[in-house]
């Protein structure tokens, strides 16, 4: 399930509704998907809602390559989670009226580092994926990436959870591998 439900709710549209609170008048929101809390409060305070489509391909040196407005972006990560992430970060930048050289928002984007978030380290010659992965959908979307890059290749997962994480739900998002 989602995370941090003893603050923002236990379901997908509380979650929403209390992100939602950060749309204020004056500025278009742009959000990953519509969902009716945040339709309401950008009809609330007068603002457009931005949900951003992307292009996207894949190659297998662990990498992700994304097509904004026609422009081709390189991220270091595989996964469809980060090159959604890039692509809202782009819209925000167009929605907010920030114009920056095409050639800075790739190299910025292209040299972006995250550790423990979809990073390949090689260890006594074989391929590590570390992740911090710790919810159903995070897991599932690691899954994804994983199988999209070794297909007939069953790994050996490493997983360690706090006790307030969905662990049922995180395992089960992992099976049947």
């Amino acid at each position: 399930g989602p995370d941090h439900v003893e603050w923002l709710g236990d379901t997908l549209d509380a979650v929403a509704t209390e992100k939602s609170m950060i749309i204020k008048p004056g500025a278009p929101a742009v959000v990953a998907e519509a969902r009716g809390p945040f339709r309401r409060r950008a009809a609330e305070c007068g603002v457009p809602l931005i949900v951003p489509r992307e292009g996207q391909e894949w190659d297998s040196r662990g990498t992700s390559s994304l097509i904004y407005q026609g422009r081709r972006y390189r991220i270091p990560f595989e996964g469809r989670s980060f090159t959604s992430n890039a692509v809202l970060a782009l819209s925000a930048l167009e929605a907010a009226d920030v114009h920056l050289p095409w050639a800075a928002i790739h190299r910025g984007l292209s040299r972006c580092r995250w550790p423990g978030r979809g990073e390949w380290v090689r260890w006594r010659g074989r391929p590590w994926l570390l992740d911090v992965a710790h919810n159903p959908h995070a897991m599932g979307s690691l899954k994804e990436t994983f199988r999209s890059r070794f297909p007939r290749t069953h790994p050996i997962v490493v997983l360690s959870l706090l006790r307030a994480k969905d662990a049922a739900g995180v395992l089960a998002a992992l099976a049947p591998w």
